[in-house]
């Protein structure tokens, strides 16, 4: 799932700190994820899905099918992100 939230990180061109805000995940907590020291609970999961609800929570959690469900509009980003 590490690689899945790398993944959502980078179609969303957030840096973990942005990420962390956007999600309400503590950043120490992300930083455990993405260096491999922890997976991520239930509750990040659900806080990512919670913060992003067009992306596939049956991707987020096997990795199967499409990232999104459909295509978001982000309102901090300049233009939608592209695949």
């Amino acid at each position: 799932m590490k690689d899945r939230i790398i993944d959502i990180m980078n179609y969303l061109q957030m840096k973990p700190s942005s990420f962390a805000n956007a999600t309400n995940i503590k950043l120490a907590t992300l930083s455990q994820i993405l260096n491999g020291r922890n997976n991520p609970s239930l509750e990040v999961m659900t806080k990512i899905r919670t913060a992003f609800p067009f992306l596939s929570y049956d991707w987020m959690l096997s990795g199967e099918g499409e990232m999104c469900k459909e295509q978001p509009t982000l309102p901090f980003m300049d233009e939608t992100p592209s695949n």
